[in-house]
């Protein structure tokens, strides 16, 4: 972005209303960031004291900015993360228990549907319908994590532990709630830090065509109006999310293994 054709250039430029004074003093100020190593440097020394910069597209402090979109964006991966989960895992659990190759199919199909329409578009339906961003998220990582939820109920149903319970006289309502599902929930719980991190870059296109006011509204807008710092800050704010959400699927992993 820093190094791309038009980067010192600002529509401001263009605005008949303001003095050459003015102009001149926001060329300065963009000025400021045409050195990466000094703009890294800097943004490195004020972080420690809390200063994130200042966006220049929406005239405020990023950190202002991250706390205040950041509760609606929480509030919408929560809500969606949680009805994809308890979704996904419901049907996945309802194919496994009915054995049934005919609602297979018509539930990887429904799950293929969904795959196939861009997050964006489900966006401007849920604008359309007047539907919370967050339903539509929901709607986006419920094939993600039925396919995952019925690709670990289908490799319990022939291992070993499974097998002598049917031998000993499990009743099969057992078998699948302690013998099928139980073991699979700690892999379950760790797909759910994936989702997150893939719910979290979903919610750009999904934020910016229902107009949510969250950080995924706010990433596009840093991108298009060229706003250097904004666009950094919440890139590192991204990937550290995404290395907690990681660690955090491998502790569950490595403690379900155990």
């Amino acid at each position: 972005m820093r190094y791309a054709p038009g980067f010192d250039a600002d529509e401001h430029d263009l605005d008949s209303r303001l003095s050459a004074e003015t102009k001149s003093h926001l060329r300065e100020a963009r000025q400021q960031d045409a050195n990466l190593g000094r703009f890294l440097w800097n943004f490195s020394r004020k972080a420690l004291y809390g200063d994130w910069g200042y966006s220049v597209t929406l005239n405020r402090p990023v950190r202002e900015l991250v706390a205040e979109r950041g509760a609606v964006t929480a509030r919408e991966l929560g809500g969606g993360l949680l009805g994809a989960a308890s979704g996904g895992l419901a049907l996945a659990f309802l194919v496994y228990s009915s054995g049934s190759g005919t609602l297979l199919t018509m539930a990887a199909s429904m799950s293929a549907l969904l795959l196939s329409v861009p997050a964006g578009l489900l966006g401007y339906a849920a604008l359309w319908l007047r539907l919370p961003s967050g339903l539509v998220l929901g709607a986006v990582l419920l094939p993600y994590l039925f396919q995952y939820a019925t690709s670990l109920m289908e490799s319990m149903r022939h291992r070993p532990h499974l097998l002598a319970a049917r031998c000993r006289g499990v009743g099969p309502w057992r078998i699948r709630f302690a013998y099928a599902l139980a073991p699979s929930l700690p892999e379950w719980l760790a797909s759910l830090g994936a989702a997150a991190s893939l719910g979290f870059s979903l919610s750009i296109p999904i934020e910016y065509a229902s107009g949510t006011p969250g950080l995924g509204q706010l990433a596009w807008q840093a991108a298009s109006s060229r706003d250097f710092s904004t666009l950094f800050a919440l890139t590192l704010l991204s990937t550290a999310f995404v290395m907690f959400c990681s660690t955090g699927a491998d502790m569950i992993s490595g403690a379900g293994a155990n």
